[in-house]
């Protein structure tokens, strides 16, 4: 088949292989948007569709993920959850959780009338560790003094 012979469509449309490529080359490109829109309108309906989309996710930027699977949401209506994506949802869920558990604590400490000091302050809510957050709670409801909530913390 020559080329006068291939149908008038994108070749993102026949060759998703190509376009996935292509985007992870280009990945830190500042056009990558119109690659990534290409291949998110027609990864769908490739065979192998999925595998590409999770090998793009992989290797961009994560703002570029996120920006890429949002792109996704609007071209195809069924769900997708690949590893990836499953991945970026867990963080976000876990990020939003810690972020909760130290308000939480923060809120507790300041209804106790404990002065936290701006110092561990910003060690609670750059706190990660879900976990650590909620035994600092549970000791911050019943704690005479920030050294009883907090003996465990790493100096």
């Amino acid at each position: 088949m020559d080329s006068g012979d291939l149908p008038d469509i994108e070749p993102t449309e026949y060759r998703p292989d190509l376009a996935a490529l292509s985007a992870i080359a280009h990945r830190n490109d500042p056009e990558r948007d119109s690659i990534l829109t290409a291949l998110a309108a027609t990864a769908h309906h490739s065979a192998d569709g999925k595998r590409y989309i999770d090998l793009v996710l992989a290797a961009l930027p994560k703002a570029a993920a996120r920006h890429f699977l949002e792109m996704l949401m609007k071209t195809d209506t069924s769900p997708y959850y690949s590893e990836f994506f499953n991945q970026l949802h867990a963080d976000g869920v876990a990020e939003g959780e810690a972020i909760g558990e130290a308000k939480s604590l923060l809120t507790v400490l300041a209804t106790r009338g404990f002065d936290v000091p701006a110092t561990l302050a910003a060690q609670i809510t750059a706190c990660t560790d879900t976990a650590r957050l909620t035994a600092w709670i549970t000791r911050a409801v019943t704690a005479d003094t920030l050294e009883e909530v907090f003996d465990d913390r790493v100096q």
